[in-house]
């Protein structure tokens, strides 16, 4: 069943604390729980850091990150979460990063989870897209688990950054992106080289 965060969230830690045994626990999200959407969406900002795609190294959101295309990059969430043993949050992106050519990798957050959330953007556009900490970057729903989790709980983790991509994969992104005139450059060139080799062969 997905929770009516309008009931089942709270910026209260204490009253998180008092519910996290009950059927009806709460999901605690600070700073603040507003922007609830048909009470059970809750809008996902961008925080005020990204990770570093080679070494996954932490570093500051200054206004804003540029996301080229075919490329993506790991945002930290501007909100904090504590998840109770007894709910599930699902992430799933938002009509308005599509037409922007933003797609965001679905993700779950797990019962009994502790921190800030890691959002995976892929720019599939053609065109560099400008993403400013605290915009909307992603949704989350939460639904109720019939049988609560009961191991330790889970922390923030450190993000799974892909390998960076090999020489081949790397050359064919540089040429895709070359404008035409190049291409009618390389054309030229590569029929003059032609011409001048069947001279001397």
């Amino acid at each position: 069943m997905i929770l009516d965060l309008e009931r089942r969230a709270t910026s209260d830690l204490q009253k998180f604390e008092l519910a996290k045994e009950s059927p009806d626990s709460l999901v605690l999200i600070a700073p603040d729980c507003t922007g609830i959407e048909a009470g059970t969406s809750l809008p996902i900002n961008a925080g005020q850091n990204y990770f570093n795609q080679v070494t996954g190294a932490r570093q500051p959101i200054e206004k804003s990150i540029t996301l080229h295309s075919s490329d993506f990059v790991v945002i930290e969430s501007r909100q904090r979460f504590k998840i109770p043993r007894n709910v599930l949050g699902l992430i799933h992106g938002k009509g308005r990063a599509l037409f922007r050519g933003i797609m965001v990798a679905p993700g779950k957050i797990d019962p009994s989870f502790s921190g800030h959330l890691r959002i995976y953007l892929f720019n599939a556009g053609k065109a560099d897209v400008e993403i400013l900490a605290g915009e909307v970057i992603a949704s989350a729903v939460f639904l109720s688990v019939e049988t609560p989790y009961h191991g330790l709980e889970v922390g923030e983790g450190f993000p799974s950054i892909p390998p960076k991509p090999g020489l081949l994969k790397r050359t064919f992104l540089f040429l895709k992106r070359l404008p035409r005139w190049a291409w009618v450059a390389i054309g030229a060139f590569a029929t003059g080289a032609i011409i001048v080799l069947r001279r001397f062969l």
